[in-house]
Parts: C-alpha cells; structure tokens; sequence
C-alpha cells in the first residue's frame, strides 16, 4: 500500500477507537437515562437534555478543533480535546454528588466539546496518510466503530448501571479518556508545520468561506441526518425498553447487540461492495434501505408491534445497516480530493449536527420519549432522499 506521505500508520483499531470517542462518550450514559430522571426527580423528556447538551458542546468543539490543528498539530489537538472531555466527566459525577441536574447539564456540554476532537482528528489524518481508494476503505472500517463500540461496551453500562450504580458510568468514561489520550500518543503527526501563528482568525474564516459551497453544505447535512438515527436511539430506546417495557438495564444493554448486528452487517456490506458500486451508488443505496426501514418501523409502531422488545430492536437493527455505508462514502466524496481537509472536517463536524439538534427538539415536544420517535425517524429518511436527489447537481 503506498502513502502520500512518508510514515508508518497505526493500526487500524487506533483509529477505530479513537473516532468513536464522540458516539463512545454519548451513547455509554443511555441505561442509566432512566434512573437519572428518577434520581433528580425530572421528568423523562427533560433527562433528554443530558444529549441535546451534549450534543450542543460538540457542534462548539468543531468549531475550534481546525484551527488547533494548524496552530498545534493533530495529537497535541487531540490531546487537548482529550482533557476538556475528562474535565466534563467529573464534573457529570460531582452532579451526583450534590444532586444537581444542572451541574449535569453543563458536564455534559463540555464532554460534548471536549468529545469532538477525535471526528476532525481521525479524518484528517487517514485523508492526509492514504489516497482515495484505501481511504475509502478505511473510512469504512473507521465508520463502523461509531455504533460498533459503545455498543458492545453499553453491555459494560447495563451491568454498572444494575449491579454499582448509574453515576459510575461516568468513572469508566474518565477511564476511556485516559485510554484515548494513550493512544494518540501512537499517532504520526501528519500536521507537521502547524505552528501557533497559523491560528489567524481572519484566514480562518476566509477558508471556511472559500471551501464552503453546495456540495459540502448538503452531503454535510445528508451526514447529519444519518447521525441523528444515532442520537435519537441514544435519547429514547432506553426509555421505551426500560421503562415503558418493564425491562432491566441489563436485558437492554444485552439486546442492543441486535442493533449492533445490524449495523456491523451493514458495514461489511459497505465493505465489501466499494469496488461494486460507486460512491454515489452507494449513498442512493444507503437512502433507500434507512427510508424503507423507517417507514416499517412508523407501521409497526401504529399497530402497537413495538410493545414487544425483540421486534424494536430487529426493526432498529435495520435502520442502523444503512448507516455505515451512508458515513463512510459521504465522508469520502467530501474530503477525499479537498486541499483543506482540516478546514472541510471541521465544516463537516460542525453542519452534521444540527439535524440531530433539531430532531431531539422536536422529541422533546411529546410527552413521552418515544411517542414521536417513529414519526421523526420518517421525517428524517423523507429529508435525506430529497437531498440525496440534489447529487445530480454535483461532480464527482
């Protein structure tokens, strides 16, 4: 395999690990939504803000991570962004201690900021280390760790939340980033002229103006629309299983692998079908598959099918095949021939949040959780195939 630049990469599970520190960091927390609303006596829709919070700390967090890079290169970058989420951990666990949901509120904001230095970090570096073909191929295995590991570690959080206690999630989140600042260590800096002068505000914006066009603007809210299946699942299933099912943390945690099935079928399909299909090909597939999954799922939903555990899993372990193949060639068709790729990352980052941000409020409007969950899902995948049809505007 040959690099653009001289340096021998990490292995392939570094960056798997450390680009799903975001989703990782996000999604551990989701059993323990339940007991937290009953701890500080809120209610379930207002618990819901511990991931529109965080969610708000990571579209600032962004903004900022670009311009760090040139002024500090990627892992001092990274590293910072690695302690800016440990400092919002602890104080997630100090809200335990003097039982306020406020202080939660802003831990979690600042997780969130802190969290979103992996996303810019890892892009950057497999588009500045490989050309498009392997690069594509990595974004794809890459793509997977976004459910793949907090899902298989929120086992981890349903025996924590059962067996010790909700708060201590976030003990084994300030765990995970002193495991992730380990391994940044490991990374090559492919930033290596990054210099505290480049951090010029004026250049700045005038390169997020001078990249910014109509092909970043819509594949990057096409990317956000896939992630807020993601943050809706998050934000509700918890509830629905838990709560309204009378399930344990641990039963959900333990059948989310289900969910997990799914979307790591989908990512060896996406795999495997790289060389098949074209990028474009691929994205018109993925929006097909996530439309037609939500649709099944607002029916079943209608007929009163999702009272029962194991078919809302199946019908989200549907959903969540369309969303690697969906990450990982959006990500490519945008960075992938761009000179700025800190500068598009970083767009890319901050756009593809605000779809998520504007699903959870409308969420938040029902009085229970998962009222309006099939709807919005049907929403989301109806938006996505309108923007999916604007690629004919755009070159490849």
């Amino acid at each position: 395999m040959q690099y653009k630049i001289k340096t021998t990469p990490p292995h392939i599970l570094v960056f798997v690990i450390i680009i799903s520190f975001a989703s990782m960091t996000s999604a551990f927390i989701s059993p323990s939504l339940p007991y937290m609303a009953k701890y500080f006596d809120i209610g379930r829709n207002a618990t819901q803000n511990v991931v529109t919070y965080f969610v708000c700390g990571y579209i600032i967090g962004q903004i900022i991570y670009a311009p760090l890079i040139k002024g500090l290169g990627i892992k001092k970058t990274l590293n910072t962004g690695v302690m800016i989420c440990l400092a919002g951990t602890i104080i997630c666990y100090l809200s335990y201690l003097v039982s306020s949901f406020d202080v939660m509120k802003i831990g979690r904001l600042i997780t969130g900021m802190g969290a979103g230095c992996g996303f810019v970090t890892i892009y950057s570096t497999i588009n500045n280390i490989y050309y498009s073909q392997d690069a594509r191929r990595i974004t794809s295995y890459t793509s997977l760790s976004f459910v793949l590991v907090p899902g298989v570690l929120m086992v981890v959080s349903g025996w924590i939340v059962t067996n010790i206690g909700w708060q201590h999630c976030f003990t084994f989140l300030s765990m995970w980033c002193c495991l992730i600042y380990l391994l940044g260590k490991t990374l090559p800096e492919t930033a290596p002229n990054a210099h505290i002068s480049n951090i010029d505000i004026k250049k700045i914006l005038h390169n997020y103006r001078s990249v910014m066009n109509a092909k970043i603007l819509v594949y990057a809210l096409m990317y956000g629309i896939v992630a807020s299946v993601f943050y809706i699942y998050v934000a509700t299933a918890s509830f629905v299983v838990i709560d309204d099912l009378k399930q344990t943390p641990e039963y959900f945690s333990a059948h989310h692998l289900i969910v997990l099935s799914g979307y790591l079928l989908g990512g060896l399909f996406s795999v495997k079908t790289h060389q098949i299909f074209s990028i474009k090909k691929s994205i018109q597939i993925g929006s097909f598959i996530l439309a037609s999954s939500s649709f099944l799922l607002s029916v079943m939903h209608q007929f009163n099918y999702l009272d029962q555990p194991e078919i809302f899993f199946a019908l989200f372990g549907l959903v969540y095949f369309s969303v690697p193949m969906l990450f990982s060639n959006i990500t490519i068709i945008l960075l992938s021939n761009s000179e700025e790729k800190f500068t598009v990352s970083a767009i890319l980052g901050f756009l593809h949040l605000l779809p998520p941000l504007a699903f959870l409020r409308i969420l938040s409007t029902a009085p229970t959780p998962g009222e309006l969950m099939p709807l919005v899902m049907c929403m989301l995948s109806i938006t996505l195939l309108l923007l999916n049809n604007t690629q004919i505007l755009f070159r490849k």
